[in-house]
């Protein structure tokens, strides 16, 4: 796998909800369990900098609070919010 790989995946979990001390817990046991994954996967994977990655609050996502992406109909998303995660992860 590639840096671009890496990447994406850190990007897609950083993405998961994060508004409990549960989910925050989650999403770290994720991202932990795909750094051992991934480590196996290429001689330069740095674990420290996909875990920063992973588990950091993306300002541009979360404007106002760290709260969830989610992309259905359960969380209310702002149009500009949903434009700008289709931006990040689909080259929109």
């Amino acid at each position: 796998m590639t840096k671009k790989d890496f990447t994406f995946i850190a990007a897609t979990i950083a993405a998961m909800p994060t508004f409990s001390p549960a989910l925050r817990d989650q999403r770290r046991s994720c991202a932990n369990a795909f750094a051992a994954a991934l480590a196996a996967t290429n001689p330069r994977f740095d674990r420290d900098r996909f875990l920063a990655a992973a588990t950091k609050i993306n300002a541009d996502l979360f404007p106002t609070a760290p709260v969830s992406v989610i992309l259905d109909d359960l969380i209310p998303i702002p149009e500009d919010v949903q434009a700008s995660v289709m931006r990040q992860f689909f080259a929109v």
